[in-house]
């Protein structure tokens, strides 16, 4: 039976010919995005990394002192008092250079109560103290005191950048001069500054924490 004109254009259209083809093609898209995503995210994400919203730099080390750079060795002869007979087998060395002005009682007392902040690493401090021969100094017994003539006193301020007005230099185990601090110096930044360097160095640590020797 052959059915009028009219009903064959009343049919519904065949949908599955016409909805698998946008089907198809969405499928396609998506994979082809995953695809994509797989081999280029890692790219994007390490370029991201090296900007400077994701990349971190660590601060620079912050000195409160002033570097002595190139290092000046310091060699000031023997002793007239011996001070302060450290465990350790390599210590760091806190001279202090005062001037005919300087408070000499306060400075020492600064830095006596200094040293003692430095807890467990106390025994690798020593403590020295830079008198002229026409003008001897009276300390406590934990200090190391070396005289020196006039001439030799302005050459060493000259050769540690100190004015005339002297300072505070912190001396590596082997006497080199690397860190100054001006006359008038501030308490907090020297104690800050010498416990970081003796955070830093390995020189007579495992000495004085009783670990070997």
């Amino acid at each position: 039976m052959t059915l009028p004109e009219s009903a064959t254009n009343t049919l519904p259209p065949n949908t599955s010919r016409h909805t698998s083809r946008p089907q198809g093609q969405t499928r396609s898209r998506v994979m082809l995005l995953a695809l994509f995503a797989i081999f280029f995210a890692p790219v994007a994400i390490s370029l991201l990394l090296q900007t400077p919203m994701f990349h971190y730099n660590a601060p620079a080390t912050k000195n409160f002192g002033t570097l002595i750079s190139p290092v000046q060795p310091v060699d000031l002869g023997t002793a007239r008092q011996p001070g302060i007979q450290n465990n350790a087998q390599a210590v760091w060395t806190v001279l202090l250079i005062p001037d005919a002005k300087s408070d000499l009682a306060t400075q020492v007392a600064l830095i006596e109560s200094i040293r003692q902040a430095q807890g467990r690493h106390i025994d690798r401090v020593r403590l020295e103290l830079i008198e002229v021969d026409s003008a001897p100094r009276n300390v406590g017994a934990d200090w190391r005191v070396r005289t020196i003539s006039a001439e030799q006193l302005l050459n060493l301020r000259s050769q540690l950048g100190l004015n005339d007005a002297g300072g505070v230099v912190i001396l590596d185990p082997f006497r080199n001069a690397m860190l100054r601090h001006p006359a008038g110096f501030n308490g907090s930044h020297l104690r800050k500054d010498l416990a970081r360097i003796l955070r830093i160095s390995q020189a007579g640590k495992k000495q004085s924490e009783g670990l070997i020797g």
